[in-house]
């Protein structure tokens, strides 16, 4: 009997402590207060903008309604030992909701695109495109759901289309026991559960996931020659059913609807699949979708996908202890068969014959925890225990692995139960849960208390339990939301501060009975004056009589008294800042300064409020260490004032310097945008001063400025039959973008809508030759618009020629011209020269031809074969010894390779394709005079032109074979 062995074959072990600063976030908070746990944030994204490395954001529980997407820019990151962390408090449910989004390819619901963060135990649904789009390193996404999103629900690729090198890609990210379903795009075709493909980086594993029920694929790793291929994908114990379809039942005829997806347009790339279960699924549950790699599949499981379990018709994969059981098409596999797979082909004869009673249940259980009833587990007494081969990294039990993806004995592993405890509008009291647990097993016990403050009383549990006892023990069988509610008789009192002064509450108590008196006192710090009370009661009287009866928050606003000169410290009171305030430099004015990122568009703005239009001075004050100048571009209310500000070096970053500009001021609010022209960024900030020829001055609210920023640094190029425009999105209250065209022929037209923050668009629809013109325009809910600059740029296709030969020895090829690279309509002659000892076959690939001469028109990209095959030596061959033979020959349903050995000898019988691609069909050894005969379906082929190859000891004997 085999003893209970664990199903896991790796161990990760994700040890942090949190030991940095705590930020708590809830959705009762206000960004305006601390965010400690009594006073917390009201925006994940406040909360994002201040942590450190080794501080953690706590999220309370509850549904989070996002306006906008929630980003942690490039450069915004931990280290490897100090995450920045973002967890669910206390396991309470967290949802992070983006409904308010509309359908947009850049309206994901999170940019990750920072380094070394850690998420957990969150839910992230309805985004208008991906639920998560991963384009940092090193981060690790633990317990998340990605649900109802209009594109996949998570997905690994680069954050900017200008990055085309693979080192610039997410890599060794860890994704770990998240679920994925439900994810659609409104065209029915794209939407899948984890995606990372396209552009995404090495090293980057999934532990432990479930993707289901999303409109696409369950896992989509494909590949496309315009971007090349992308780093190898490690899968373990991760899951994928019932894909193409909704939970409600809905589909689609556009998705793909495969389990697990593993390439494209025949693109190598070697990922590793280990223990992993596709079944139920629309189309195929594991195909290479023409990844010709050498893809490691190992103790995998397919079971009643609908079309193949295993869908390999190419490539060098490599497969060692799988099982496919009651597939509705045969299984197709070309590559390294280790010989201990059981797939669903016709073959006379299978090493084992799988039945119903091999299987603990043939019913999956629920979808987040599909095994948890022994679904596809298997019997004792099956003959597939200990029948698989020895494989590395495949831990087993027993004579040898089983074959399958799960070992016998072993207890089904589920997803584990979340438990999810919060307290109603946070208030009133706090929870004792032991024990304490990110998830819980099965049938694990949990004692909850609820211990109110003092002057409050804990009135009931409600949730999925409904209880007035203050102590439960819960019973873990399936995910719990469980809330407190406290009561008091009497109302709290909360305040905060906007600007700089202070508070005097009389009298000061944690808790007033109904009806009592306060009054509050605001007085302002120097050179600030009191404007008013806001938050449930609005008033300029100061002091404040009020009544309280009930709970009360109370902001009170100080303004700066203007003047014709005011400073503004760069390291505070920001309106945006990409970069981060420092002190490491001394010599800085106030408690810091700005160091912006080292970026293209990097920015700092100040709000500024005029009392009436005027020209001011601003004199800037910075630091710069390195030998390179630091220009920035000057945009106020959105338009370009001007378009160079040189900050020269400073000779150290210790050593601080100013420049001096004048600029027009309008009545209100102005809002100044400091932008960096060059990748390095700007300098160092310290200080601005700005004085006035005649208005007063006054520090402004950034969020009562409405202004729209015009978009910079419009580009374009052209590459792969595309023209590619990229440009800088200086605003961050846009509507939207009018990408705008004009040729010689028309006037400027609008080709295309684009959504906030868009920074690039591919444009498809032009006419090879023509010169055209295009420009941005920005446009908010306001009506306000501003262009970008233009950009001119000529399309002109041009297509690629491949041409390779198989065999290398057997002959080659005249291209004429021999560019390589060609403008559209090209004609081009190839010629076919074949070696001694060899005759030429054909063209194959993109043009088929038996013509050793042949002239193509150069209006697409081309790639074709010239094959060979060796004739004199074979032909001796055969003459003197073996004879290899076919019957019948060409193969419609089925038929036999039979030869002789003429000795006891060592063989290798292999089946060779049009491209070269051979498959083992026999490999051992023969005694001399044995008649080896060896059955061959055509159904596991595509129909073509093959060559058997008999490699011996000392020879090599060819034939050729067509299967129809």
């Amino acid at each position: 009997m085999k003893k209970i062995f664990p199903l896991l074959i790796l161990t990760f072990s994700i040890l942090f402590k949190v030991a940095g600063k705590e930020y708590f976030v809830s959705t009762q908070g206000n960004d305006l207060y601390t965010g400690t746990i009594d006073n917390p944030f009201k925006s994940l994204q406040k909360a994002i903008d201040l942590i450190q490395p080794g501080d953690t954001i706590f999220l309370r529980g509850g549904t989070y309604n996002e306006p906008a997407t929630i980003t942690i820019n490039y450069g915004n990151n931990g280290t490897e030992s100090a995450k920045k962390h973002i967890f669910a408090y206390n396991n309470e449910t967290v949802i992070l909701n983006f409904s308010l989004l509309v359908t947009a390819d850049n309206n994901r619901g999170v940019h990750l695109f920072g380094n070394y963060w850690h998420f957990k135990n969150i839910i992230i649904e309805n985004a208008g495109d991906n639920g998560m789009l991963l384009a940092g390193n090193y981060n690790i996404i633990e317990n998340c759901i990605f649900r109802k999103n209009r594109d996949s629900g998570l997905q690994l690729s680069r954050r900017l289309s200008s990055l085309n090198n693979i080192n610039d890609w997410p890599s060794y990210n860890l994704i770990l026991y998240c679920e994925s379903y439900d994810n659609a795009d409104p065209d029915c075709e794209d939407a899948d559960g984890f995606a990372p493909k396209l552009t995404c980086g090495v090293g980057n594993v999934f532990i432990g996931c479930i993707s289901h029920h999303n409109i696409d694929d369950g896992y989509d790793l494909y590949t496309k020659g315009a971007t090349g291929p992308i780093g190898a994908v490690t899968f373990i114990n991760c899951v994928a059913h019932d894909n193409g379809i909704l939970t409600d039942g809905s589909t689609s005829g556009n998705g793909d609807k495969n389990g697990f997806k593993l390439g494209g347009e025949n693109i190598s790339v070697n990922h590793v699949l280990r223990r992993c279960v596709a079944f139920n699924n629309g189309k195929h549950g594991f195909t290479y979708n023409k990844n010709l790699g050498a893809i490691e599949i190992t103790n995998c499981t397919a079971y009643k996908n609908s079309q193949r379990n295993y869908s390999f018709e190419a490539g060098s994969s490599i497969f060692n202890n799988n099982l496919s059981y009651k597939s509705t098409s045969n299984d197709k596999i070309i590559g390294v068969d280790g010989g201990s797979n059981i797939w669903c082909v016709d073959k006379p004869i299978q090493p084992i014959v799988v039945t119903d009673a091999d299987f603990i249940s043939l019913v999956p259980g629920p979808n987040e925890s599909p095994f948890i009833n022994g679904f596809l587990y298997l019997k004792n007494e099956s003959k597939l225990i200990d029948a698989g081969t020895i494989v590395k990294d495949i831990s087993y039990s027993g004579k040898a692995p089983d074959i399958g993806a799960f070992e016998s004995g072993v207890l089904p592993i589920i997803k584990k139960y979340l438990l999810s405890v919060s307290i109603e509008n946070n208030r009133g009291g706090s929870i004792i849960i032991e024990p304490q647990k990110a998830f819980y097993d099965s049938g694990d016990i949990v004692k909850i208390t609820a211990i109110p403050l003092n002057e409050w009383n804990f009135q009931t549990w409600n949730g999925d339990t409904i209880s007035n006892v203050s102590t439960l023990n819960i019973v873990m069988n399936n995910n719990k939301k469980i809330n407190a509610v406290f009561t008091t008789d009497k109302v709290s009192l909360t305040y905060s501060i906007k600007g700089s002064g202070y508070i005097s509450i009389s009298p000061e108590l944690n808790l007033y009975t109904k009806g009592t008196i306060i009054t509050l006192t605001a007085s302002p710090s120097a050179n600030y004056i009191f404007d008013r009370w806001e938050g449930d009661t609005v008033s300029s009287q100061n002091p404040l009589e009020l009544t309280i009866s009930k709970h009360t928050n109370i902001i009170a606003n100080f303004h700066k008294i203007p003047t014709k000169e005011i400073i503004l410290q760069f390291e505070e009171n920001n309106c945006s800042l990409s970069g981060t305030i420092e002190t490491e430099h001394a010599g800085y004015l106030g408690t810091g300064f700005a160091d912006l990122t080292n970026a293209v568009g990097s920015k700092v703005e100040k709000a500024v409020e005029a009392t009436d239009s005027v020209t001011c001075n601003l004199t800037i004050r910075y630091a710069h260490g390195k030998t390179d100048s630091r220009p920035m571009q000057l945009f106020i209310n959105g338009s370009l004032e001007i378009s160079q500000i040189d900050f020269p070096p400073t000779g150290s970053f210790t050593t601080w310097d100013s420049v001096s500009v004048n600029v027009k001021l309008k009545k209100g609010n102005n809002k100044l945008s400091f932008v960096a022209i060059n990748s390095g960024g700007g300098p160092n900030l310290d200080q601005l001063r700005l004085t006035a020829s005649s208005a007063s001055l006054s520090p402004a609210d950034c969020q009562s400025s409405e202004i729209i920023f015009a978009p910079s640094s419009l580009s374009a190029k052209y590459n792969n039959k595309q023209i590619i425009l990229s440009w800088l999105d200086n605003s961050n209250n846009e509507a939207g973008f009018y990408l705008e065209r004009k040729s010689d022929s028309e006037n400027y037209i609008t080709i295309a809508t684009l959504s906030p923050n868009s920074v690039s668009f591919i444009d498809t629809n032009y006419l090879s030759g023509v010169t055209y013109t295009y420009r941005i325009k920005a446009f908010n809910s306001e009506g306000q618009t501003a262009y970008s600059n233009y950009f001119l740029i000529k399309a002109i296709s041009k297509y690629s020629l491949n041409v390779s030969i198989n065999p290398p020895e057997g002959g080659n090829i005249t291209v004429n011209p021999s560019d390589g690279i060609y403008e559209q309509g090209t004609k081009v002659t190839i010629t076919a020269i074949n070696n001694a000892d060899y005759d030429f076959c054909g063209f194959a690939g993109s043009v088929n031809s038996e013509n050793k001469y042949i002239e193509i028109s150069m209006d697409s990209d081309i790639n074709i074969i010239a094959s060979f095959r060796l004739i004199s030596k074979i032909n001796n061959n055969l003459a003197k010894s073996i004879e290899l033979s076919v019957e019948p020959n060409p193969i419609a349903n089925y038929g036999f390779i039979s030869f002789t050995a003429d000795k006891n000898d060592f063989v290798i019988l292999s089946l060779i394709n049009e491209v070269g691609i051979k498959s083992i069909i026999y490999k051992g050894y023969v005694n001399k005079n044995e008649i080896k005969k060896f059955y061959l379906s055509a159904k596991s082929y595509s129909p073509g032109l093959y060559f058997i190859e008999l490699t011996t000891s000392d020879n090599k004997y060819t034939n050729k074979l067509i299967i129809r």
